[in-house]
């Protein structure tokens, strides 16, 4: 009998590898409840999903016209842009997933948020992903933004820092080329503020367990 053992053990982890790669981004995005995704229903994901924009309807239609456009997607990260339009409005929402080390999904979702003279990073938060439900995760840790010290250089004087700190757009990047991690950016319209801004990437790399912070 313990070549049926063996047998039966083996075609269940099988299964259970098959399972945990065979889960996609857009499975998560299905299950996100619509607090994440405003005006963005299943019905409108699926419509998004397929065409690669959705024209949102409401009684706002008459005003200008709010959509969502999918800009970017793998198996693994998905990137859906929010748009109003004349308004010079718009929001950035973001999934990825990493793998931890037991074989788990964790998700995490950004959400940043304004106009393009300014906007800031409005969420960031993990979450696990098991069967095809999403629950919380609090067990790893993410900052939604970085001290603004850490975007210029170490010898900028203080009040220039408190002065800049204010006209920073910050945002994060899920996708960072080259890396597996969390990209934090900070960008600036202001042409005096780039002599002191620190342009060496900050990233926060997934080890399978949390994100460390990695300085490039």
């Amino acid at each position: 009998m313990k070549p049926i053992i063996i047998y039966f053990s083996s075609l269940f982890f099988i299964c259970q590898t098959y399972t945990s790669f065979g889960q996609t981004i857009r499975d998560v995005l299905q299950e996100l409840p619509l607090i994440y995704t405003p005006e963005l229903t299943n019905t409108a994901k699926d419509s998004l999903l397929k065409f690669g924009s959705y024209i949102i309807i409401t009684d706002r239609n008459d005003v200008g016209t709010a959509k969502y456009t999918n800009e970017g997607e793998t198996e693994k990260y998905i990137r859906l842009v929010w748009s109003w339009t004349p308004q010079n409005c718009f929001m950035v929402i973001e999934l990825r997933m990493f793998k931890k080390i037991n074989g788990d999904i964790l998700v995490v979702y950004s959400r940043y948020a304004g106009s393009q003279a300014l906007y800031g990073q409005r969420e960031l938060r993990a979450f696990d992903f098991i069967d095809n439900k999403l629950t919380d995760n609090i067990e790893v840790k993410l900052p939604m933004t970085l001290d603004a010290k850490e975007y210029f250089k170490k010898d900028i004087p203080d009040s220039l820092l408190k002065y800049f700190a204010d006209e920073l757009n910050l945002s994060c990047n899920l996708d960072p080329e080259g890396n597996d991690g969390i990209e934090y950016i900070a960008l600036t319209q202001r042409t005096s503020m780039m002599d002191w801004m620190n342009l060496n990437p900050i990233i926060f790399v997934w080890n399978g367990e949390s994100f460390k912070k990695s300085i490039k």
